[in-house]
């Protein structure tokens, strides 16, 4: 599997406009979106937030709405079951989903839960893995990542 450092990805960051909260889509507008353009619903950890600033200024280069959770602010502070709905309800209307797959981010339960979920609803040709990492390693234990990778 190749992965993208966090040097290579801030490179991008230099590429896009500033990132506001006002560059994603909320979950309310979301439905009355311009249709041609994809929406990405972004599944990662919320610790790296540069990391998360930097994917977000990769994929501005490609012209796309995203989905962030951590920025809809009518998503509940703290998680709850109405959060694990309403993160349902986003990655069924999504067009893609995309696991930002940073080592914690495939250790988190959140995470997780929501590639389970991003699986069964959109399966594996709407589902792109984006693995980054300080270096070339590779991730332990997470085996399953594997299968969601066309080789």
């Amino acid at each position: 599997m190749s992965f993208i450092t966090e040097p290579q990805l801030s490179n991008f960051s230099r590429l896009a406009k500033t990132f506001t909260k006002d560059d994603t889509i909320n979950l309310r507008k979301s439905y009355s979106r311009d249709k041609t353009k994809p929406m990405f619903f972004l599944s990662h950890e919320h610790e790296k937030y540069s990391i998360l600033r930097n994917v977000i200024s990769f994929l501005q280069v490609e012209g796309v709405y995203i989905y962030v959770d951590c920025m809809d602010k009518e998503m509940a502070k703290y998680t709850n079951a109405e959060t694990a709905i309403r993160l349902k309800e986003k990655i069924k209307i999504s067009d893609k989903f995309i696991l930002i797959a940073t080592e914690n981010a495939v250790n988190s339960k959140w995470c997780g839960w929501e590639l389970g979920s991003g699986d069964a609803i959109k399966y594996i040709e709407y589902i792109t893995l984006l693995p980054i990492n300080r270096t070339n390693q590779s991730f332990k234990g997470i085996e399953y990542l594997n299968t969601s990778i066309p080789t």
